[in-house]
């Protein structure tokens, strides 16, 4: 079906840019499109527990999440996700570079309900690990509880922006992470 949808939007537009997610959840490269020459896209959301906390459209499940620290611990307190972990499970989008594929985080976060402080260290280390692929970035939203304005983040020292709340911590976070 891919292979088909890409056929039809190639005979219609040959220089058309096209998109895919991998699998699942666009944790994995699908290495079957690699000879199509789309862009292949990742979300980064580890460790769940952490950027999903109290995420009002995973619940139950996300209710039951232990406070989110960063490193990322599990309800024993041992350590389950590291910016180590992160580079691990990163490491195989690194691959698509070398066959030619084209690549980015075409969304990432931490919901709302994560502690400021902890969503600033999981952002920093996972911008880290995503900048050693050479890729680029998006938050799953700019504005809203994934963002950098108006998450209504407990805690977070916000500044005004054009009548917004701006994260000005993560907006700082996220400068530093631009390549030029």
């Amino acid at each position: 079906m891919a292979r088909a949808s890409i056929a039809g939007i190639r005979g219609k537009d040959a220089k058309r840019l096209i998109v895919s997610d991998g699998y699942p959840y666009a944790q994995v490269p699908n290495s079957e499109l690699f000879d199509t020459g789309i862009l292949q896209s990742r979300h980064e959301y580890s460790p769940i527990e952490l950027t999903h906390y109290h995420c009002e459209w995973a619940r139950p499940m996300s209710m039951g999440f232990p406070l989110p620290a960063w490193p990322a611990k599990d309800a024993q307190g041992k350590v389950i996700t590291t910016k180590e972990k992160l580079a691990e499970e990163i490491a195989p989008w690194g691959e698509l570079a070398k066959h030619g594929i084209p690549m980015h985080v075409g969304e990432m976060g931490c919901n709302r309900y994560t502690p400021p402080k902890v969503a600033h260290a999981w952002f920093n280390d996972a911008l880290d690990v995503i900048g050693g692929l050479n890729s680029g970035w998006a938050l799953w939203n700019f504005r809203g509880p994934f963002g950098v304005l108006d998450t209504n983040r407990e805690g977070t020292d916000y500044t005004d922006f054009h009548g917004h709340k701006l994260d000005n911590t993560l907006l700082k976070i996220l400068q530093a992470h631009v390549k030029a």
